[in-house]
């Protein structure tokens, strides 16, 4: 047995157990594979802007010895994380890999820098990115591997061509896709059988459902990519979390989880800790309220209810429940535009969300560019905030909101929330 592995289980022996990935259930891939359903994303082992080496090796080795310690069996990456950190690491900490682990990497996608990303999907270079991942992942045949992304300048079929040669081959076992329409969808399965579908889908972002119906239909699996981003832009998930004594990103993971039986979320994480809360989210069971208020970005019912007596009428409710789509103008909602003081920002936010019943979005580049300046925050919304909790400075009364249900709303949102905070002196 392999020596880390051996000191793992020694360790679970003396300690008390935490929740393990098999909490999740299991699903199969292929119709040979079987995993748990909370896999692991292995682009964030590598360093800043997924490129070059993290900075501790050792961290990333100690993460990705953890998640398996943890039950994980299912590690996605690509060759293009690092480029090709995140496999070298996969192979030193892991290799020779357990009987169960399934490793999926990703090709199609060209690194000329940190944080940039072109789409390169010719057969020439999808099969140099297989066989280079072959040979760091120390690999005779890749389990799953995916095409990272279509190349608008290269015809699909002539990507998904080499794809299938490369299976006839025996170097991949099965083929997935990512970042793709059905329409794309319907093209690649008819050149090759698709087992899997990556797509970016979270509780803000879900243009990717139909996909998800998709998958359930076929048995295919769906892997979620930022499952865990913008975890704070559901004012129910802050409630979930606060009742639960858990983390916001535990909630939509276990909201993920609880959707379709279909979905594998893969947070990833370069901390041992953080792999560690991740995988914890499988012992949550959201009731059916919970999800609901998640899934419409409302708030649970009993809360929705205290606040609409509080309010003597039903708050306001955001026109669109997902938000615009990444392709759909808001120009034609309302639009109000506040600062909020940097500190303690995302409290603020969860208020004017419940109060006003719109989503969110901020310009964190304003505050990068001056780390003093305040947040601006763009809230959507039927109606304004009140101006004196919008500005944050006021100690005046919050006249058009009921004194009533702005203690209903930071009982919902946070215990230690305060609306009207008083300017310092």
């Amino acid at each position: 047995m392999r020596g880390w592995l051996r000191a793992a289980e020694d360790r679970e022996d003396t300690v008390s157990a935490q929740p393990t990935a098999a909490a999740a259930g299991t699903i199969g891939i292929g119709g040979d594979l079987t995993v748990n359903r909370m896999g692991f994303g292995a682009m964030r082992i590598t360093g800043r802007g997924i490129w070059g080496e993290p900075p501790s090796r050792d961290r990333a080795i100690a993460t990705l010895r953890r998640v398996v310690e943890l039950g994980v069996n299912f590690i996605d990456t690509a060759d293009s994380y690092g480029p090709s950190v995140s496999e070298e690491l996969i192979a030193a900490a892991l290799y020779p890999y357990p009987d169960d682990l399934v490793i999926a990497t990703k090709g199609g996608m060209a690194r000329p820098g940190p944080n940039r990303w072109n789409p390169d999907g010719r057969p020439e270079h999808l099969r140099e990115a297989c066989e280079g991942s072959l040979r760091r992942l120390r690999l005779e045949q890749i389990p799953l591997w995916q095409l990272h992304r279509p190349d608008p300048k290269v015809p699909l079929a002539e990507s998904m061509g080499v794809i299938a040669e490369l299976k006839d081959e025996g170097k991949i076992r099965h083929v997935g896709i990512s970042n793709v329409s059905e329409a794309q969808f319907r093209e690649a399965e008819r050149i090759v059988p698709i087992v899997s579908i990556q797509n970016r889908f979270n509780v803000t972002d879900r243009e990717s459902q139909p996909l998800i119906d998709l998958c359930e239909q076929q048995d295919m699996v769906f892997l979620p990519w930022a499952p865990i981003q913008q975890a704070e832009r559901r004012v129910a998930v802050a409630v979930a979390a606060e009742r639960r004594g858990a983390t916001e990103r535990q909630i939509v993971l276990a909201w993920l989880l609880a959707i379709s039986p279909a979905i594998v979320p893969i947070p990833g994480t370069g901390s041992p800790e953080h792999a560690e809360e991740n995988v914890a989210a499988t012992a949550i069971e959201l009731s059916r309220d919970e999800l609901e208020a998640i899934s419409k970005g409302g708030l649970p019912r009993r809360t929705d209810e205290s606040l609409k007596k509080a309010l003597g009428r039903s708050p306001p409710r955001e026109s669109d429940l997902h938000g615009p789509g990444r392709h759909q103008s808001s120009s034609s909602r309302p639009c109000h535009r506040y600062k909020l003081p940097r500190h303690a920002p995302t409290i603020r936010l969860r208020a004017i969300q419940y109060l006003c019943g719109g989503y969110l979005t901020a310009q964190p580049a304003e505050v990068n560019e001056r780390p003093r300046a305040p947040m601006i925050c763009v809230v959507h919304a039927a109606e304004p905030a009140p101006s004196a909790l919008a500005a944050g400075h006021s100690a005046e009364p919050c006249r058009s909101i009921p004194s009533a249900a702005c203690r209903v709303a930071r009982r919902a949102a946070h215990p230690g929330l305060r609306l009207l905070p008083r300017r310092a002196a």
